[in-house]
């Protein structure tokens, strides 16, 4: 029996699988092909697993975040503040006070605007 029917049969449907060793290769091949011209940003909202991120935050990506709890979620998985990007609508004063770094709250201004 093929392993992801294994899996299914064990955890039921649906069910996500995510293979750790071809997202750091595809990881590795985007980042390459822009020789360090540009910055990786692991979108949380876009799938909010912790392995995933810390496993992306130790190839060097940065997170981006666009609430409290994403923000919380990507520090849990070491991203430093510096690496954050904190974006969205209707995120008032409040949010961006909660960022607890003067850095990250400008980043975050200057993201909505």
């Amino acid at each position: 029996m093929a392993p992801e029917k294994k899996i299914a049969e064990a955890f039921g449907t649906p069910v996500f699988i995510h293979d750790a060793t071809r997202i750091a290769l595809n990881y590795s091949i985007v980042h390459g092909m822009f020789e360090g011209a540009a910055e990786f940003f692991y979108s949380i909202k876009a799938n909010p697993n912790t392995f995933i991120a810390d496993s992306l935050c130790r190839m060097g990506a940065g997170a981006e975040v666009s609430s409290l709890t994403e923000m919380e979620l990507a520090r849990r998985a070491g991203f430093p503040l510096r690496d954050i990007i904190f974006a969205g609508r209707g995120n008032d004063s409040r949010h961006f006070r909660s960022a607890t770094s003067p850095a990250t709250s400008a980043a975050c201004a200057l993201s909505t605007l």
